[in-house]
């Protein structure tokens, strides 16, 4: 970081705070993270290869004085059930680790949690 402050650029930091939550629809998948600037919002995703993406809407989110940081959401649609997919979140180059997660299982039971 200091490299960036004396050449006058900011480094950009990769996303945190990645979620997933299942989509409307059982062949849908929502993504959230955050950021520190307002890059672009993107999620790539595929069955081993990150071969497919989806566009991220990003918003500004400002909880104290001088401290912005932009949340970004994403839909991954098409998934097959029971089906093994990986994913990384991010945008302008900069991405998080790529995770995986399961689609949903046919014939499982569904159970929601509520708190709040």
């Amino acid at each position: 970081m200091l490299i960036s402050v004396l050449l006058g650029t900011a480094l950009a930091a990769p996303p945190t705070q990645v979620h997933l939550a299942r989509g409307k629809t059982p062949d849908t998948m929502a993504v959230a993270w955050a950021t520190a600037d307002a890059s672009d919002s993107e999620v790539q995703w595929g069955q081993g290869t990150l071969t497919a993406t989806a566009p991220g809407e990003s918003r500004a989110f400002t909880q104290d004085p001088n401290r912005t940081w932009y949340t970004h959401t994403a839909i991954i649609t098409g998934l097959r059930m029971d089906t093994v997919y990986s994913y990384r979140v991010g945008g302008s180059g900069d991405f998080s680790p790529v995770y995986n997660f399961t689609s949903t299982r046919s014939m499982a039971p569904f159970r929601h949690v509520i708190y709040g």
